[in-house]
């Protein structure tokens, strides 16, 4: 009878160990699938390719030719008509159409092109002082310009995130412009001379952004 009792008693200090091991394994994979507060609002990726129409819900972006050029010429209604901006490097023009699907965007956040490990804003001479606003299932073509060292010219990919005049919650396109090693080297020895830039609204600072690394977990 002792026995039985003491082997009754083990096994409950068992099933009790048990149970709480498994309670702190449930605990631990919770707090592991709990997003933080901007992990929840930040914006939502939909990759895509530049043959293709990408589809990021709240707007679809289509990329055009990828033209390169030694130089940018400003012509048209600019302060700064007749300007011959030189590029340390080579210039990538990207020509993208955005559409807003459901509703107003009000704005585009961020447009950066990603290459060789390294991240590149808009070319601060050629952004425009105010983002477009995005109305839905109205096409609004939009020009952007990367100055790019030759040596960082790997794999270049698109991010565009748009949405309301708060960031948070926006939607993100994120495109590979297929450019790959062999025709990123016949695209800069063909590069043109000059390519004339028309009409743009530019930012009063002047100044090409500075690169950075790409995080790795971005």
């Amino acid at each position: 009878m002792a026995e039985s009792t003491r082997r009754g008693r083990g096994l409950r200090i068992l099933v009790t160990v048990l149970g709480s091991v498994v309670l702190l394994v449930l605990i631990g994979l919770a707090r592991g699938l709990t997003l933080s507060s901007a992990e929840q609002t930040e914006p939502i990726s939909y990759t895509g390719t530049a043959a293709e129409e990408v589809d990021a819900v709240r707007f679809t972006m289509d990329v055009g030719e990828v033209r390169f050029a030694d130089a940018l010429r400003t012509t048209g209604l600019r302060a700064d008509d007749g300007q011959r901006y030189e590029a340390n490097g080579v210039w990538l023009v990207v020509p993208v159409t955005l559409t807003a699907t459901t509703e107003p965007l009000a704005t585009v956040h961020t447009v950066r092109l990603e290459s060789g490990g390294h991240a590149y804003g808009l070319a601060a001479e050629m952004q425009p002082s105010s983002p477009p606003r995005l109305d839905p299932g109205i096409p609004e073509q939009q020009t952007f310009y990367f100055e790019i060292p030759e040596e960082h010219l790997d794999d270049p990919t698109l991010r565009v995130i748009a949405g309301g005049f708060d960031a948070r919650l926006s939607a993100e396109a994120v495109v590979d412009l297929q450019l790959d090693e062999q025709q990123l080297a016949n695209r800069v020895a063909e590069a043109a001379d000059e390519i004339e830039v028309e009409d743009t609204d530019t930012s009063p600072d002047g100044g090409v952004a500075e690169d950075q690394e790409v995080d790795a977990g971005a």
